[in-house]
């Protein structure tokens, strides 16, 4: 849905039709933070899901710094023609690598099982 709605924000021309696109955009990048807290709950010993959930925190935080800098200099370099399509293409790689990954989820009587 994040990918899909990126990828049609492509073709919009008016402000109306912008401001309903970021909001399924917002949508969808709920939906991912939802699921992401899900996972990391399931894979993760309880006593350190603190933990876990700071990291995750941190590795969500420190790209945006770096992302927004660099989007910034591509519109102000290109236009902004290329957010929608550079974001698009950011969310099928990343939900590729998601796909493509193994998690051994967390049993409490110290076993794991491969999701």
């Amino acid at each position: 849905m994040f990918a899909l709605s990126l990828a049609l924000g492509t073709f919009v021309k008016n402000k109306a039709a912008l401001f309903t696109m970021m909001a399924v955009i917002g949508i969808g990048f709920i939906a991912i933070q939802i699921t992401t807290y899900s996972i990391l709950a399931e894979i993760v010993p309880p006593e350190r899901l603190g933990e876990f959930m700071g990291m995750m925190n941190l590795f969500i935080s420190l790209p945006q710094f770096l992302a927004n800098n660099i989007m910034g200099f591509m519109l102000d370099k290109f236009g902004y023609g290329v957010f929608f399509p550079t974001a698009a293409v950011a969310m099928v790689i990343a939900g590729l690598i998601i796909l493509t990954s193994r998690f051994t989820k967390y049993i409490s009587k110290g076993t794991s099982a491969s999701i």
